[in-house]
């Protein structure tokens, strides 16, 4: 009977004990923010969000990243903004949405494939004025590959091989205006949330831009033509607050870039079948392709 008192007590430090260990476990889990530039609906998020379900599964306990909206959270344009203080942690979305701030972040759509560009120094460069600028720091590129092509209402004239815009009214992004003006059209730059009602009420006779959005937002009911080959490539990319990444248990940051790294390989496989499967969705919707080597 003397021992009981004392057994009693020793299984009653023993569960705190346990029960500390499994709270302080759960305490020191990280959290980390992050938005992006596109819907949540949108196709190209949705390689993003299998990254963060990825990496939550890897590092649970440990970190967790918490996907907090699109651009109900932030206008793309002012996400660096809220990146650069402390908002939110992680920026997911095209550099083109804010080239007016960090017009160095161009070059990530020039990349050939994300492994290359870190292999000959070309991440470094970009993340380094990055840093300088936005106080963020460049960890991934995703859908390397996903091309941006010109949709239309009519099918233009072509001179020397090359469309003519002349008069037409085409949907833009800051990246590529001065190529849509140079072919004669006015750039309209808007967001992709915007490109349906300014199709229906005729604000724009075109769209520059990826197909996936012609097939998701239902933008084949007015285009009606696209050009191929594409014009450019997107350069979409994760960037994060540079201070709060530097911040981080190196595990940390391992278990984040190498996730990222092996979501980088599987965007940019899938983006080529889905390119295909795109343009044959387009191809039974009563959209026609014009290639430019036969305008030649």
């Amino acid at each position: 009977m003397r021992n009981g008192p004392r057994l009693v007590g020793c299984c009653a430090i023993a569960a705190l004990l346990v029960l500390g260990t499994f709270s302080g476990a759960w305490a020191g889990e990280i959290e980390l923010k992050a938005v992006s530039a596109f819907p949540k609906s949108h196709g190209n998020t949705k390689g993003f969000l299998r990254f963060v379900d990825a990496l939550n599964k890897k590092g649970k306990g440990i970190v967790h990243i918490k996907f907090i909206g699109g651009p109900e959270v932030a206008k793309p344009q002012q996400q660096p903004v809220g990146l650069r203080n402390g908002l939110f942690d992680f920026v997911y979305g095209p550099c083109a949405y804010y080239l007016g701030m960090f017009p160095e972040g161009d070059f990530t759509a020039g990349f050939k494939t994300p492994m290359e560009a870190r292999k000959n120094g070309g991440f470094k460069l970009v993340d380094g004025a990055m840093r300088d600028k936005l106080g963020a720091t460049l960890l991934a590129r995703f859908y390397s590959g996903l091309g941006l092509y010109m949709a239309l209402k009519e099918k233009p004239e072509f001179k020397n091989g090359l469309p003519d815009l002349t008069g037409m009214k085409i949907r833009s992004s800051p990246a590529y205006r001065d190529f849509i003006k140079v072919l004669g059209g006015t750039a309209v730059v808007m967001p992709i949330t915007q490109i349906y009602t300014a199709l229906e009420r005729g604000v724009v006779e075109g769209a520059g831009g990826d197909l996936d959005s012609v097939q998701e937002w239902g933008l084949y009911k007015f285009l009606k033509y696209w050009i191929d080959p594409p014009f450019n490539m997107a350069g979409i990319v994760i960037i994060a607050n540079a201070k709060k990444w530097d911040g981080l248990p190196p595990k940390v940051r391992d278990l984040i870039q190498s996730t990222a790294m092996e979501y980088e390989q599987i965007t940019m496989d899938e983006i080529a079948t889905r390119t295909k499967a795109v343009k044959a969705f387009m191809s039974s919707h009563g959209m026609t392709e014009i290639a430019l080597d036969t305008m030649l």
